[in-house]
């Protein structure tokens, strides 16, 4: 397990170790070795209202996005899935109502609560697709996992419930799914009945849809039918001998979820396991992992810390994405390398790109596509993007949600990734000291601690400094003065830092150097102009 420190975001060692220079692969293969397909120009697709997308798929001949909708004229949710071709055009779009649902609506009089529908995950078969989502009795208050198999134009082939699995199933959803040799992979959660406990779940999936297989990994060891403790698995990558699958657990029933990484071998025996929380009082959700092949890190996590998980109708209803969005890498090993976060932009989905790994969420509100130090997209209006797929120019589609007033419309588009056509970086060689803005430095090198000198607004009028140690170095480490100390952004700059490679205790001024910011002046201007800095007044 490994603790967070907030004062401690440790990045990988002698690699382009930004988010944005990440290459490594999101499935077995690695699309960035693959010859982009003849570039096709921008779009944008927009659905009707009170509907969105929770996942999507890049295919041969375009994309396959999937959600839910509100039943027109009437109470409940339907299964929604788009076709559409490489250049945004439909080619089709279908809603999905269970057999359950058809049959109550069928029923006269109504004789209870009638069942809802959702669609959360796309697998491609080699004639069409599995449609994979779940069903809610209201009656009961329990999801059972569904799945069409539909051919290429949408139409249902069949249909079966999951409900039904001995032993298992009487409540489950899954939300993510890869493919492997024999089938599918996809994980989620289960729970043997009604306000009892789940545990993170990973079934196993002929290319038909039937159950090959499934198996149950409760966080802590209990007894499911006695608590009312919740675990997931929101998200599912390979690894280099087996999978990693993510999400969150609760440890106790007072307590928020936690960040839940695992590592399962070929035989889906548990590997290694880390937990984590960013603060103690507020939940923390890892939405997806993505593979890699960076030296330092075999895969990254993102996810959301600060609000609550919403899906299905609860995200019809309150659609904006909020919280702090944190990336987080990890060997195959379990070792977590580093973690970042980004304020108030909470992240759901990572791709990788031809020029590396891209995350996507919302920022500020708003639909937001980018790096730890880039953005490559930012929606002018409430939105939210819950899904990345590879686009067919290089570039990623995202799918998600649009907001106008108070409803939100399943919505995707393209979205150019910066630096498509320029060469990955190199990585760092000797020793740099990068500013990367007025309060984040990036560092190369092996030094035995690194002092900061901030100064900052503390709010009195006066001005405020810090000249504090915040650790070594060893390799490469980004640094940000503002989350190292709690500073606000908006008031705080870096003025410089000192770096020691002595075993003694820091000591300020006497480091082997001094790094000033070469944007100071124009840093302090911008942050802190309206103080006067020479006198501290």
């Amino acid at each position: 397990m490994v603790g967070f420190d907030r004062r401690r975001f440790l990045t990988a060692t002698a690699s382009a170790a930004i988010l944005s220079s990440i290459t490594g692969s999101a499935m077995a293969r690695d699309p960035a070795k693959e010859t982009a397909d003849a570039p096709v120009s921008g779009w944008e697709y927009l659905t009707a209202p009170s509907s969105l997308y929770e996942n999507s798929l890049r295919v041969d001949d375009g994309y396959l996005l999937v959600g839910g909708s509100d039943v027109p004229d009437e109470f409940g949710t339907q299964g929604l899935a788009t076709k559409l071709a490489q250049t945004g055009e439909l080619e089709w779009e279908e809603t999905y109502r269970s057999t359950p649902q058809q049959e109550a609506r069928e029923m006269e009089p109504p004789t209870g609560p009638i069942p809802e529908d959702w669609l959360t995950l796309p697998l491609e078969t080699g004639d069409g697709f599995l449609l994979v989502g779940w069903t809610y009795f209201d009656g009961a208050a329990v999801y059972v996992t569904r799945i069409y198999d539909v051919d290429e134009d949408g139409a249902v082939q069949s249909e079966q419930s999951l409900g039904e699995l001995e032993d298992a199933s009487a409540f489950s959803y899954l939300r993510d799914g890869i493919e492997t040799e024999d089938g599918f992979l996809c994980c989620g959660a289960e729970s043997p009945g009604i306000m009892l406990g789940s545990a993170g779940w990973l079934v196993e999936l002929e290319g038909d849809g039937s159950v090959a297989g499934f198996t149950r990994y409760p966080a802590t060891e209990r007894d499911l039918e006695t608590t009312s403790r919740s675990d997931v698995f929101n998200a599912i990558a390979p690894a280099s001998d087996g999978y990693v699958v993510a999400g969150s657990y609760e440890p106790d029933s007072e307590a928020p979820p936690r960040g839940w990484v695992l590592g399962i071998g070929d035989d889906l025996n548990e590997r290694w396991d880390d937990r984590f929380a960013l603060e103690e009082d507020e939940p923390t959700l890892v939405y997806d992992v993505v593979q890699s092949d960076v030296e330092n890190y075999d895969f990254l996590v993102v996810g959301v810390s600060g609000a609550v998980d919403r899906f299905g109708r609860s995200a019809l209803r309150n659609p904006e994405g909020t919280g702090d969005g944190f990336v987080a890498a990890y060997t195959d090993d379990g070792t977590q390398q580093w973690l970042e976060t980004l304020e108030d932009t909470p992240l759901f989905c990572a791709q990788l790109t031809p020029s590396g790994v891209v995350a996507g969420g919302a920022r500020n509100g708003n639909g937001w596509v980018g790096t730890l130090d880039r953005t490559d997209f930012q929606a002018d209006q409430s939105s939210v993007v819950g899904s990345l797929s590879r686009g067919h120019d290089g570039g990623v589609v995202a799918a998600g949600r649009r907001v106008d007033g108070e409803q939100p419309a399943a919505w995707a588009r393209t979205v150019s990734v910066l630096g498509e056509d320029k060469p990955p970086k190199e990585p760092p060689k000797d020793e740099t000291i990068e500013y990367l803005d007025c309060q984040r430095v990036r560092v190369v090198g092996d030094y035995t601690d690194v002092i900061l000198n901030i100064t900052f607004d503390p709010g009195d009028g006066q001005v405020g400094t810090i000249s504090e140690p915040v650790g070594g170095v060893d390799g490469e480490r980004r640094i940000d003065a503002v989350a190292e100390f709690g500073l606000d952004p908006d008031n705080t700059v870096l003025a410089s830092v000192e770096l020691f490679t002595t075993e003694e205790p820091a000591t300020p001024g006497l480091g082997d150097e001094v790094v000033i910011n070469p944007d100071l002046e124009a840093c302090l201007q911008e942050q802190l102009g309206h103080l006067d800095i020479d006198s501290g007044e």
